[in-house]
């Protein structure tokens, strides 16, 4: 993880050479696109850094951007806002044989994680290497993988429990000759051609009647590069001997929960026409109690003496939270246990610092504040100096099953001010605050919010809440 980051610092100066020795805006200005090899990504950069004491990142690692946040600052920052729009940014596409071109492609899609019930699954108990309650055990994206495939998660996800599901291919595979409409910031769609393009395909699963294409993560990005999904959407559905539906998911493994989105592309010879069909999330039955609302009404009770808003060992009040998926805020801790790496030139990305998590999650540095607040606003990690680390709650949450850990942290929920108000009124009389009333508790904070940061900080309210009541059986 050290040695990513490092290297998107260098993809950063790399990039920026580039565009600046090639004049790369004006070009696409001109003339829609920019055409580069990789062999002139790698003679050019080496140019560079030939007076430089660090090595030449390879060409292999500045092409690679599978998240927005990948993409080095040049292509957000050197676009003409008043020629391409407010939001457009550059991006970039493979050709095929080693060629890439640059514009203002629009690549990424963004994943809106939705307050949904997981489903809860059981996986067979004759199965001895991989095991859910162990999650060490699923150490890969492709274990993962296999654990959705062995629980029965793809049949549910294929809406086809009574059929046999198979996996068909994975692994590189060949593009051949593609051409597709794609969507650009400025003047619409144009046609792109591919020629001879390797793809990696994660999985790919039939049943009698359908086709689900995976692409795999073992982390809860924000967005994607959709040619993760396309590409062998397209090369699947180009080399099928007979027609079929085609379904695509983006499926993510983080801290025992399974996520699914699932596509379709409307246009088969569109890039762009990817539109959500529904989204699963899935859960292993544990043998740990499930929290009910008796368990919160005994938390209640428990927690009496220990309500307040917390504050970091130097005093000052932990700012109220803003983000928005628990499972993140869930996911957290556990990746804190991770490592810090040195690369070659013995440069640390330090566990736990911001840069770290921020390249962990594949996110901005703003959000990953907001996620590693969250987890120490409720006492899963605290900030030293630069950097947080475990608590001991944050040590046991850790090790704990996904019962326990939703148990630990509704109990977390019960001893802030605002989030108590909110389930003692549910838990007495199964309703739940307006949002101007949770509006005006937030305000009540001892850290001051207003306009857009209050409404903000309530809607991150109204969603974990939401999160924990569809938890509760």
């Amino acid at each position: 993880m050290g040695v990513a980051n490092v290297r998107k610092r260098k993809q950063d100066v790399a990039w920026r050479y580039l565009f600046d020795r090639f004049d790369i805006p004006k070009k696409i200005e001109q003339n829609g696109a920019y055409e580069i090899t990789s062999n002139d990504i790698n003679k050019y950069v080496r140019e560079y850094y030939v007076n430089l004491s660090e090595n030449a990142p390879d060409a292999r690692n500045l092409l690679k951007f599978d998240f927005s946040s990948d993409l080095p600052e040049v292509f957000k920052k050197a676009v003409d806002k008043k020629i391409f729009g407010n939001d457009a940014q550059f991006s970039l596409m493979p050709k095929g044989h080693d060629r890439y071109v640059i514009s203002d492609f629009k690549t990424f899609e963004n994943l809106n994680y939705e307050v949904i019930e997981p489903v809860r699954m059981t996986f067979p108990k004759w199965i001895s290497g991989i095991r859910p309650e162990s999650p060490e055990t699923i150490n890969s994206e492709a274990v993962a993988q296999s654990v959705a495939e062995m629980s029965g998660m793809l049949k549910y996800v294929m809406d086809d429990l009574n059929a046999d599901v198979v996996a068909t291919l994975s692994g590189k595979k060949g593009t051949g000759l593609i051409d597709f409409q794609i969507s650009h910031y400025r003047n619409g769609q144009t046609n792109f051609v591919i020629d001879g393009w390797q793809s990696e395909i994660d999985g790919v699963y039939e049943s009698p009647s359908r086709v689900l294409i995976v692409e795999s993560k073992k982390k809860r990005p924000e967005d994607f590069n959709i040619r993760q999904l396309y590409i062998p959407t397209r090369i699947y559905h180009d080399q099928m001997k007979f027609p079929k539906e085609i379904y695509s998911a983006y499926f993510t493994y983080t801290d025992d929960v399974f996520s699914f989105h699932v596509y379709q592309f409307t246009d088969i010879d569109n890039y762009n026409s990817l539109q959500k069909i529904r989204e699963y999330e899935f859960v292993f039955e544990e043998e740990s109690q499930i929290v009910n609302r008796d368990t919160l009404k005994s938390f209640l009770i428990m927690t009496e003496d220990e309500i307040l808003e917390p504050r970091r060992s130097n005093g000052e009040f932990i700012p109220f939270v803003q983000a928005n998926d628990v499972e993140k805020i869930f996911e957290l801790p556990a990746v804190l246990t991770d490592l810090s790496v040195d690369d070659s030139k013995n440069e640390i990305l330090e566990l736990g610092t911001l840069e770290y998590l921020a390249n962990v999650f594949k996110f901005d540095i703003r959000q990953a504040s907001y996620y590693a607040t969250a987890a120490e606003y409720f006492g899963l990690v605290e900030k030293t100096g630069r950097s947080f680390a475990l608590t001991d709650l944050g040590k046991v949450f850790v090790e704990s099953d996904y019962n326990t850990k939703v148990r630990i942290f509704s109990r977390q929920l019960l001893k802030r001010p605002v989030f108590r108000e909110i389930l003692e009124k549910w838990i007495l009389s199964g309703s739940l605050s307006t949002r101007e009333k949770i509006q005006s508790d937030i305000e009540n904070h001892p850290i001051h919010y207003s306009g857009q940061t209050l409404g903000r900080r309530v809607n991150s309210t109204q969603k974990i809440i939401s999160w924990l009541l569809i938890r509760i059986e």
